[in-house]
């Protein structure tokens, strides 16, 4: 067995690897340094940054959301179930919340509380405007905050 690892200095993030500790390329986690990066993830389309950013996530939400806001802005795509969106897009957003915040060194109380300010925000956002639209939100507050359920959902979650 190699030198022993020092967790302290480069927590573990997946898709890396590190021959110098176990002789072999096991998965770890971590940012590696930047000479590791060419020698350990060359034929990658889109490797992590030294600092562990993985632009792949970013491109995966981005996308979902782009299905999600045309499928929200032309109700048609919804019914005839183009690319069969509703079969995967929210399950994918789901899955990449679900894997940043599971490499995030975010508390959990800092994340929820992160969460909980983007949902009053989106909330107080819709709310002007349907006050600005002049619609009836008395009665109907849960179409104010429907697009944030999301939010919500994750949060539960």
């Amino acid at each position: 067995m190699g030198k022993p690892y020092d967790y302290e200095q480069r927590p573990l993030q997946p898709c890396q690897y590190t021959k110098a500790v176990y002789g072999s390329a096991l998965p770890h986690q971590g940012p590696l340094p930047p000479e590791s990066i060419d020698e350990c993830e060359a034929d990658e389309l889109l490797p992590p940054s030294p600092d562990g950013h993985y632009p792949f996530l970013d491109i995966t939400r981005i996308a979902c959301v782009w299905c999600v806001a045309v499928d929200h802005g032309n109700s048609s795509f919804g019914i005839w179930n183009v690319m069969f969106t509703q079969d995967w897009v929210l399950q994918y957003l789901f899955l990449v919340c679900g894997v940043s915040y599971g490499m995030t060194s975010r508390s959990l109380p800092g994340y929820l509380s992160r969460l909980f300010a983007y949902f009053v925000i989106g909330a107080v956002v819709n709310l002007v405007a349907w006050i600005i639209a002049g619609l009836k939100w008395e009665g109907n507050i849960f179409n104010v905050v429907f697009h944030l359920w999301f939010v919500v959902g994750v949060m539960i979650y």
